[in-house]
Formats: C-alpha cells, sequence, structure tokens
C-alpha cells in the first residue's frame, strides 16, 4: 500500500531525420482503503494518448491540458458555494473518476480533454464515462460527496454511521441490490448506494446538491428521506 509506480512508454524512431525518442510517463499512487498498491493504472491510458501522438491525431504542441480544460469545474463549484461549502477541492487528471480515500479531491479521466481521445476511449472501452455534460456533473456531484466525507471526516460522527453504516466495512467484489429498497436514493445508477456505505453517503449527497432535484417530494415517506436531510 506505499508503493508508488510510474508506467513508462518509450517511442523510438526518426524525426526530421535524426533519431529521436519520446517518453510518456503515467504516475500512480496507493489507493487509500484497498489494502493494494497503485494498481490501478494500465498499460492502455498512455498507450492511447501516445498511439494519436505517433499518428498526428494529437498535434505536438506546448502546454498542457488542466482538468478546467476538461470538465465544466465552474457550475460544478458554483453549486457547492452555493450551498454554503466554500473549499476548493483539487482536480487532477488521472486513468478514471476517483477520490482517494482521505483526499479532498478529485481525479478526472484525461480522454476527457481533448475530442479525439474521447473517440478512441469509446473505440476502445465502448463508452466515455462522463463524456456528457450531463453525465460529467452527475459524475462530479457524486464525487463532491466524498470530498466533503473526507474534508470534514463525516464518516466519523456518530449520526453519519447510524444513517449510512460504517467506512470500515470492505468493499465488495459483488453484490446484489434490492430493486424495490426505499431506504436508498438512484442517481449515476439505480442501485449504486447500495454498494457500500461511503457510496450511499455520495448518491445522497449528489442528489442533494442536484439543482430542480425535488427530493422532498421524490422520497417522501422513504427512509432515504431521512439520509438527505441530514
Amino acid at each position: 500500500p506505499n508503493r508508488y509506480e510510474i508506467l513508462r512508454t518509450l517511442v523510438v524512431g526518426v524525426h526530421q531525420g535524426r533519431r529521436a525518442t519520446v517518453v510518456a510517463d503515467c504516475h500512480a499512487g496507493p489507493r487509500a482503503g484497498w489494502g493494494t498498491g497503485p494498481d490501478i493504472d494500465t498499460g492502455a491510458p498512455p498507450s492511447i494518448a501516445v498511439q494519436m501522438l505517433a499518428s498526428g491525431e494529437i498535434p505536438i504542441r506546448p502546454g498542457v491540458w488542466a482538468a478546467e480544460q476538461a470538465v465544466p469545474c465552474a457550475p460544478f463549484f458554483r453549486e457547492l458555494e452555493r450551498r454554503g461549502l466554500r473549499f476548493r477541492p483539487h482536480v487532477w487528471m488521472s486513468t478514471e473518476w476517483f477520490s482517494p480515500d482521505g483526499v479532498p479531491g478529485i481525479a478526472v479521466p484525461f480522454y476527457l480533454a481533448h475530442p479525439r481521445l474521447r473517440r478512441l476511449e469509446q473505440r476502445e472501452m465502448l463508452q466515455v464515462e462522463g463524456g456528457s455534460d450531463m453525465m460529467c456533473m452527475r459524475i462530479l456531484r457524486h464525487e463532491a460527496g466524498h470530498i466533503v466525507d473526507n474534508a470534514w471526516k463525516l464518516r466519523l460522527r456518530r449520526q453519519r454511521r447510524l444513517l449510512f453504516g460504517s467506512s470500515a466495512e470492505p468493499y465488495p467484489e459483488f453484490y446484489t441490490p434490492k430493486p424495490y429498497s426505499k431506504s436508498f436514493v438512484m442517481h449515476i445508477d439505480p442501485w449504486y448506494a447500495q454498494s457500500h456505505p461511503d457510496e450511499d453517503f455520495a448518491e445522497t449527497f449528489a442528489v442533494w446538491l442536484t439543482p430542480g432535484a425535488f427530493w422532498q417530494d421524490r422520497y417522501i415517506g422513504w427512509p432515504a428521506a431521512k439520509k438527505l436531510e441530514y
């Protein structure tokens, strides 16, 4: 769990008549809470980027694409501020969406940084998670729940544990949802909140944060309403 990994891709060839080497690195740290090292990266993400660079689909130019250029972070931050959450979570590019345990920040998939990367991701993976503005904002609101949970250590509070369960529970490899349960909200996926107490909190927070969700009416009489009121 304390290891740090750098996945390096080397492209060796000839450029303007001279031998040249291009190096692309993917940095990955440990995933806290999983009890494993930095095995969250794969060879696919940097390989896709290097293929596009080599083919000329991505022009080689100076500068770095910031996460703020890839996702609509401004409206996301405005939503947080409107709710009185006036902090700025860290946002960085990575290989997938996630919020590390104990870190008030969001990792955003690198393929959202450019339309060509999105097309290649669609071709290789058959989907682009967060590819539309609507789905991107849904995921950002969900990850905001993890950020708030981490920033204010809500998981240590007794009421939070009574409503959502203990964060110490291990993440299951598989879980069997209860489709008709009224103890959980529905946001990113109809039953994702049932997978783990932390995901239950994040999904509940996302519903609470969504403008025009009318959750007071939608979840009236549901046990899940108590979680939203928390």
